[in-house]
Parts: C-alpha cells; structure tokens; sequence
C-alpha cells in the first residue's frame, strides 16, 4: 500500500482526480495477515485506510486545480452487519468464534460505508465528494467461492463507473447507493459515535494519523 501512494507521488503531476477504493477478499477459512490482523479486516478496510490516507493531499490537490470536485468513493455491500447486532468490535481486528468468512466479510463492507460517512462530515463537498455503494452481485472470484454463481457477468458491472463519474453526483456526498439509487446501510454505521470509534481504530492499527 505504501508502494503504490509512493509510485502515486512519483508521477510527473501527482493529482488523483478520482479514487476508488475496491480491493476485497473472502478468506474461508479464518486467516491472520502478516502484521497479526483478521485477514478480512486487514485487506477490506485498513488497507484502504491506510491508502487513502497516505494520498488525501494529491486527491485535494486535484480538486484545487479544477471543476468540479475530486470524488472519493469507499465500496461497500449489501452484504452489511445485522441491524440488530451491530458491529462485532470484540472480533472485527482479531478474529474469533462466530466470526466466521461471512460475518467477516459483512463487518469490512459496513466498515467502507462508515468510512465514507465519516470523510463527508469533515470535508466540503465543494472539495472533495464521498460516498459508497453495493457494486452489484457480480460474478467475481471473491463471489465464486463465496456465494456462487448468482449475478452478472463482470463486463455488465459497471455501477461504480457511474458513481464516479456522472455529472449529477458533482457535489453529491456521503450517501450509499443500491442499483444507482439511495439507500441506506444499517443503523449502527450512521451512528456519527461509530464511525469517529473506527476511524480512530484504524488510524491506531495503521500509524497514520490523519491532519484536515
């Protein structure tokens, strides 16, 4: 992750107009990452933290340069925590029993939503637009092995292309969209206390503090 905001930084004209945040895994059976976090949560959630954060000032410093604003998506799922279980902290960064692929993978995509929300509280939308979304049950590898073959073929999937760039979201920020219209995630991820608990979780585990 380090790598690439370097290779980012690197570049002639280091801006990031868009940025879209997707990287996902399904890891049955339960599997710890090298630096000791539930593999789920390592790779669908800090890892996007952590870039995001490493790269914020090149997303800024394209939204400076022109109209309109950068965007800054965080995708999510349907796939969300129980809205009557909330989120499962004692097991979201180590694992544990009952939190199984599943749980796991319901956990990171609440997590992405809640990120989301969190960056639209702090920045204008006239800078920088945040929002998530359910990309679709899309027959990926991750949904092959997880659910099976029960949506479209990839070349169909293309719900995150829209966010990204249709003109009428310009200042569109902090919301959640399903099959390109709003919606909403689970109680517990709109919970303003919730996602100031997460973003402080990640920026512990990452050592990336974050200055706004």
């Amino acid at each position: 992750v380090r790598g690439l905001a370097e290779q980012l930084r690197g570049r002639p004209e280091p801006k990031v107009d868009v940025l879209v945040l997707n990287a996902g895994v399904f890891a049955p059976p339960q599997a710890t990452s090298t630096d000791g976090f539930e593999m789920t949560f390592a790779v669908n959630v800090l890892a996007h933290h952590l870039l995001f954060c490493l790269i914020l000032d090149l997303v800024r410093a394209a939204a400076k340069r022109r109209e309109p604003p950068s965007r800054v998506i965080f995708v999510s799922s349907i796939s969300q925590v129980s809205g009557s279980r909330g989120m499962p902290w004692e097991v979201l960064t180590k694992g544990g029993p009952g939190h199984d692929a599943h749980s796991a993978y319901n956990a990171s995509k609440s997590c992405m939503a809640m990120l989301a929300y969190y960056m639209a509280g702090k920045l204008s939308p006239a800078e920088v637009t945040f929002n998530t979304l359910d990309p679709g049950t899309v027959n990926t590898k991750m949904l092959l092995a997880g659910w099976g073959p029960c949506g479209i073929d990839v070349s169909d999937a293309d719900d995150e292309t829209w966010l990204a760039s249709d003109p009428g979201l310009a200042t569109t920020s902090g919301k959640y969209f399903v099959g390109r219209q709003a919606s909403r995630t689970p109680p517990c991820t709109m919970d303003p206390k919730q996602q100031q608990r997460l973003w402080e979780l990640c920026e512990g585990l990452t050592s990336t503090p974050l200055s706004l």
